[in-house]
């Protein structure tokens, strides 16, 4: 172990004050002394941030200096990498998104710098084989970022828009769905899964006689379950896709033994794989009088939910199976 720290040291000590080891000691050096200025002073201390700037400093410095000795084909993309960790995380201009997507772009800038500039920072010009050599070299990088942002984009979309991941994606020319990740079920089965919890804490337990009451007043009916809606809609995250969700009116069926059937609707007006088709998520929950459990007052009739699983119109065939058989 001592032995390959030795060999690590030799390998890093500076053989002469101008070389890219005594850039890398300098940058290691100003990083802790701007961790001691941290601790003595304040965290946002100008002198801390002053002296962790100039530790960057040296260490784009060292590692562009390192890869250009060592020939590397990769030394701008390697030099860009680190400008843009240290203009992105050092003085938090932009999100590492916005990062991942410029960091071609510099990359193509430092290898085309040296074509227009010596090693004396004298202006020249490029031939016309450099010429074309740069330009493909931006090109390529301008596409390469391109690329990265849109699959940026797209990733966010399919955050903010989970349904549509949920659709027949055969006809897409961008979204491909990989064999790992089957089709899941809509977020409107999310929601009414939600308001079932809601509707059983609302109405269950309650004198039968007042329930069945209420079911068969609509005045009354639609703006509880609205109610309980804008309860599940304040527990949960906002997604972007949920101004495409509309919730239709509730109504109830009469079913044997003077029960009831509450029948949920919940409406996908967004953008969907087959216009010819109703895009919705339906739940229906049934309301029977039972017995009152003790300890409560015997001979008296209590409320009893009870909803099925959701089924899933419009979407894939194989999410219509899994909802109906719950």
């Amino acid at each position: 172990m001592g032995k390959k720290l030795k060999e690590l040291f030799e390998k890093y000590r500076p053989k002469r004050w101008y070389s890219w080891q005594t850039t890398i000691w300098l940058s290691g050096i100003s990083g802790l002394m701007s961790i001691l200025a941290t601790l003595i002073g304040q965290e946002n201390s100008i002198v801390a941030e002053f002296l962790a700037s100039c530790g960057w400093m040296f260490l784009i410095v060292g590692i562009s200096w390192v890869v250009k000795e060592e020939r590397s084909t990769l030394a701008p993309w390697i030099t860009a990498a680190v400008i843009t960790v240290f203009i992105f995380g050092s003085w938090e201009i932009g999100s590492w998104s916005t990062a991942i997507i410029i960091w071609p772009v510099i990359s193509a800038i430092i290898y085309a710098l040296p074509y227009f500039w010596n090693e004396s920072l004298q202006k020249k010009l490029p031939n016309t084989k450099e010429r074309i050599r740069i330009f493909l070299i931006l090109g390529s990088q301008l596409l390469l970022s391109f690329w990265i942002q849109f699959y940026l984009v797209l990733s966010d979309f399919i955050v903010e828009y989970p349904s549509l991941y949920s659709d027949d994606l055969s006809e897409s020319l961008f979204v491909v769905r990989t064999p790992n990740r089957s089709a899941q079920d809509p977020r409107g089965v999310f929601i009414l899964d939600l308001l079932d919890v809601e509707i059983q804490e609302h109405y269950a337990n309650r004198l039968w006689a007042e329930v069945d009451q209420e079911l068969e007043q609509e005045n009354i009916l639609v703006p509880t379950i609205l109610q309980l809606f804008e309860q599940v809609e304040n527990k949960t995250a906002r997604l972007k896709e949920d101004k495409d969700w509309l919730l239709l009116d509730p109504y109830t069926n009469p079913k044997g033994e003077g029960s009831q059937e509450l029948v949920l609707q919940y409406d996908w007006r967004g953008s969907q794989a087959k216009d010819d088709e109703d895009y919705r998520v339906e739940k229906l929950c049934t309301f029977q009088p039972i017995p009152s459990p003790p300890p409560l007052i015997s001979n008296v009739l209590v409320t009893q939910v009870e909803c099925s699983p959701s089924k899933v119109f419009g979407w894939l065939s194989d999410l219509k199976s899994d909802g109906q058989s719950g």
